[in-house]
């Protein structure tokens, strides 16, 4: 990780066309406030 930098955890729940739900969590990185990077994967 880059000196100034922080992560950040996130849960996303996206809902399909079809009404079912899609789970994806992972994480963020921002350094100096900018959105630099992201380790997200689906978990369902």
């Amino acid at each position: 990780m880059e000196s100034g930098s922080s992560t950040v955890e996130a849960v996303l729940y996206a809902t399909q066309t079809d009404g079912t739900v899609k789970v994806y969590q992972g994480t963020y990185t921002v350094s100096n406030g900018v959105l630099v990077g992201a380790n997200i994967r689906q978990v369902s």
